[in-house]
């Protein structure tokens, strides 16, 4: 996952390696990367496997070259074909069982074969106490092996400026997250230009492009109003961190959320949110968000149209908010992380 992009769970990856490091008492750690990942800046040290993640022969090559660590930590859903011994697993989300519709063939059958390895982990991690609540519903895990461990805020600016910024003196909103059919950006767009229809606001939309990616983007073009939405694509840390900081507000209108760290990471620099009321959004944001049923364009609309007619409500907000955010931290992420890791042992 660090090959492909380091966000969702390349992030969190990358946020723990630099957490576990402070920890006094972890076990000595080693990240192991795969063969195509140029890595720089790893807090432990770094080896390369032998062959990409689920390349054809992982289950030749991968048994061996785990045989000299005592517990393996495997954070992305499932156990890899070849992986035996004790092991620790992350699930992240179960949205390609939830909403299989919004996830292509391919990957519904990827993860769907991961998680029903979680048998075989000697733990399991959920980030979210809604998505334990679902690993344990479908019986893929006992309540005794599966521990909530909550992420946190992680992002950090590099000082990369060339990335687009939007344009002098116009307010925006901001959505983050790859344009994929989850990230429910259709109706998100269609709500914010009912929403906004009087304010001179435009709607930024931060993120990759995923399956049906394009075509989400074409639906939007066809809206009345489209011309406010624009798609920003993905940007640096930096940028980022400086579109969060210039936001009117953020909205993250997903049909599903296995956490929702680009809700967390507005909330901790005080960006007033609204949220769909789905996954574990609800969780994470608590009393601190404006939610809205993600799946009525009327709902999501009323919600921004609140947000953007009012300072005082966008205030109170982003107040409440930063105090939520503080709850959430990667220092303790990693101690938890640590003492499942000695668990194991």
């Amino acid at each position: 996952m660090l090959y492909r992009d380091r966000v969702g769970i390349g992030r969190y990856i990358w946020s723990l390696q630099d957490a576990l490091a402070e920890i006094p008492d972890a076990p000595p750690l080693t990240l192991l990367v795969d063969p195509r990942a140029r890595m720089t800046g790893a807090r432990v040290p770094v080896r390369r496997l032998a062959v990409p993640a689920r390349h054809r022969l992982e289950a030749v090559m991968l048994p061996w070259q785990l045989q000299r660590y005592k517990v393996v930590h495997f954070p992305d859903h499932g156990v890899p074909r070849g992986a035996w011994g004790r092991s620790l697993v992350t699930v992240h989300d179960l949205s390609f069982l939830i909403n299989p519709e919004s996830h292509s063939p391919s990957s519904c059958a990827y993860y769907g074969a991961a998680v029903r390895t979680l048998r075989r982990a000697g733990h399991v991690i959920t980030v979210s106490d809604y998505v334990r609540e679902q690993v344990l519903t479908r019986g893929l895990a006992e309540p005794a092996r599966v521990t909530v461990v909550y992420e946190a805020p992680a992002l950090r600016a590099n000082g990369d400026t060339a990335t687009p910024t939007p344009p002098a003196g116009r307010p925006y909103a901001l959505t983050v997250g790859t344009v994929q059919p989850r990230k429910n950006i259709a109706r998100l767009a269609e709500g914010f230009v009912r929403g906004c229809a009087a304010d001179d606001l435009e709607l930024l939309v931060v993120g990759g492009l995923g399956w049906r990616g394009l075509e989400i983007v074409r639906a939007v073009r066809t809206l009345p109003g489209a011309e406010r939405v624009r798609f920003v694509g993905r940007v640096t840390d930096a940028t980022l961190g400086r579109l969060l900081a210039g936001a009117e507000f953020l909205v993250m209108a997903s049909l599903d959320e296995g956490f929702g760290l680009p809700l967390l990471e507005a909330m901790s620099r005080g960006v007033p949110c609204l949220a769909a009321r789905a996954g574990a959004l609800p969780e994470i944001g608590a009393d601190a968000v404006l939610y809205a049923d993600p799946t009525d364009v009327h709902a999501i609309a009323a919600g921004i149209a609140q947000l953007a007619s009012s300072a005082d409500l966008r205030h109170q907000l982003g107040e409440r908010g930063r105090l939520r955010a503080r709850a959430f931290d990667w220092r303790r992420a990693a101690v938890a992380t640590a003492a499942l890791y000695r668990q194991l042992l």
